[in-house]
C-alpha cells in the first residue's frame, strides 16, 4: 500500500497534480496580515492528508521536487499578488519547509536564487520549520537560515515543545517567530 502511494506520489508532484491552500491569518480588526501555504493533495477523489504524503514524500526522496514545486507556485502567486499591490497590512506567505529540505546543501542559496528570478521581495517570505528540523544539524541549519535572514527572509519555529524544547536554542538560532505546539496550551 505504501509503495503503491509512493508512486502514485511521484506520478502527482511530477504531472503538477497538488494544490496550495492558503490559510489566511487577520489582526483583531480583520485586516490581512499574512497567509500560510499548505500543500494538499486529492487521490482517486479524496483528500490524502498532508502528514501522510509528506511523510511518504520524505521517505521515497520526493521531498525536494515536492519543496520546489511549492516554492515555485508560492513565489509565482506572491509575484502576481505585489504586482496587483497588496495591502499594507500584509506581511507575507509563510511555507513550511522539511528538516530533508533544510539540511540539504545549497537549499537557501536554490531560495534566494528563485527569488530574485522572480523579482520578489525576500521580506513576503517566511519559512517554517519544525524544531526537529533544528535539532538535526544546528550548525547546517543555522548558517541556512542565517543567509535567509540577512536577505529579509523570517524564520518561524512552529511546534516549538514537542522535541528537546531548549531555551537556549532560542538565543543561538535566527528565529523572528515561535509558534508553540498546542499541547502547551
Amino acid at each position: 500500500q505504501r509503495f503503491t502511494l509512493q508512486n502514485a506520489l511521484r506520478h502527482a508532484v511530477r504531472q503538477q497534480k497538488l494544490e496550495i491552500y492558503y490559510q489566511p491569518i487577520f489582526d483583531p480588526n480583520g485586516q490581512l496580515l499574512s497567509l500560510e501555504a499548505l500543500s494538499r493533495w486529492r487521490h482517486n477523489g479524496e483528500m490524502i492528508p498532508p502528514d501522510l504524503f509528506i511523510s511518504v514524500a520524505e521517505e521515497c526522496g520526493l521531498i525536494h521536487e515536492l519543496g520546489d514545486w511549492v516554492i515555485s507556485t508560492v513565489a509565482g502567486h506572491l509575484r502576481r499578488w505585489q504586482q496587483l499591490g497588496l495591502p499594507n497590512s500584509f506581511e507575507g506567505v509563510a511555507i513550511n519547509i522539511s528538516p530533508y529540505q533544510l539540511l540539504q546543501e545549497r537549499f537557501s542559496v536554490h531560495l534566494l536564487k528563485r527569488l530574485d528570478e522572480l523579482g520578489l521581495r525576500c521580506d513576503l517570505l517566511k519559512i517554517e520549520i519544525t524544531e526537529n528540523a533544528l535539532i538535526a544539524n544546528v550548525d547546517r541549519t543555522s548558517v541556512q537560515l542565517a543567509r535567509l535572514r540577512d536577505r529579509g527572509i523570517r524564520v518561524s519555529l512552529d511546534d516549538f515543545g514537542i522535541g528537546y524544547s531548549s531555551m537556549s536554542y532560542l538565543q543561538q538560532l535566527p528565529v523572528d517567530q515561535l509558534k508553540i505546539d498546542r499541547s502547551f496550551i
